[in-house]
């Protein structure tokens, strides 16, 4: 009798918040960032994918694309997208964007949510239809703005047609970029913010 070979159940990893999702969700469950583009991996027998076991065996590997982990400052608690330690209590401070096309005013970043930036959920309803209205060139969800519990304020373009720029410099797909107050965040040539400390 021959045995059967049972396929190996597959998950797709969440490069914003790390979390595991089926292999047919294109959206990530737990933050809603775009994971289409992310190759699903078996699930190891203890649950872990074998992706973040191979990554966790070379020590200071960092998978490119894949959002810093989240730690409280204070304690290392991990945090995932909280903008306060749920075990210490130490709040993170806060970043506003300012946009300069739209009348949206500023728009706070605390570290609860990241803010997607494009013309469809998850962006921001609000946000989503002033970007639709009148900048048609950027990607339907294109690029993400998050802040780490250490205070770090991030940038992620989600393989976006026109582009994602700091201070006119191109980010490349999926690779998180520090931001700090000051900073000019450009989406295609069009629509800009300013990143400012609240």
């Amino acid at each position: 009798m021959s045995e059967e070979k049972r396929q190996p159940e597959m998950e797709r990893i969440c490069g914003a918040c790390n979390r595991s999702n089926p292999p047919f969700e294109d959206i990530c469950v737990e933050c809603f960032a775009d994971i289409s583009l992310i190759t699903p991996t078996p699930v190891a027998e203890n649950g872990a994918s074998s992706e973040e076991e191979s990554a966790s065996e070379r020590p200071g590997s960092e998978e490119a694309g894949r959002a810093p982990r989240n730690e409280c400052p204070e304690c290392g608690t991990e945090m995932g997208n909280m903008s306060e330690c749920p075990r210490c209590g130490k709040s993170v401070s806060g970043y506003c964007l300012c946009w300069q096309e739209i009348g949206l005013g500023k728009t706070p970043i605390t570290g609860a949510l990241p803010v997607f930036v494009g013309r469809v959920p998850p962006v921001d309803m609000e946000l989503a239809r002033q970007i639709d209205s009148g900048f048609p060139w950027v990607s339907r969800v294109h690029a993400e703005i998050y802040l780490e519990c250490g205070g770090n304020l991030y940038v992620r373009d989600l393989d976006s047609k026109n582009g994602t720029f700091v201070n006119q410099q191109r980010v490349a797909a999926y690779v998180p970029r520090q931001l700090q107050a000051g900073d000019t965040l450009s989406f295609s040539s069009k629509l800009s913010v300013r990143v400012e400390e609240s």
